[in-house]
């Protein structure tokens, strides 16, 4: 089964939502590496969402690995959709930065006409 099969674009939506404390829609890195840290927290803890399947010996079963091969894939493609949001503001904002650097530019032409006219 691939990634793609493994989880539903919902199971994704859920688990931005889960991250996303803004409301608006986007991950950024702090609510990423918020939500990181409380799931390393509760794992390092024993607290992780497997943890009702864990054997009288403490020993984890092999729901726990499945399960923790799941969370991996899931946050592997959380990752990645995070990645490309990065990657459109970046060019978002690299076009605006090109559009800022063309008007200064283009005052910068209109000053020195300006300043050559005056002189």
């Amino acid at each position: 089964m691939t990634d793609d099969q493994e989880f539903e674009e919902q199971d994704i939506e859920e688990a931005i939502n889960e991250m996303d404390w803004s409301g608006d829609a986007e991950v950024s890195f702090e609510e990423f590496e918020a939500w990181w840290i409380r799931r390393q927290e509760r794992h390092g803890n024993g607290q992780h969402a497997g943890a009702e399947h864990v054997g009288d010996d403490d020993n984890p079963s092999s729901d726990d690995s499945e399960e923790d091969a799941e969370l991996e894939r899931l946050e592997r493609k959380i990752a990645s959709r995070i990645k490309a949001d990065i990657n459109a503001v970046e060019m978002r904002l690299d076009a605006k930065l090109d559009d800022v650097n063309e008007r200064l530019a283009s005052v910068l032409q209109l000053l020195e006409s300006l300043a050559a006219r005056s002189t």
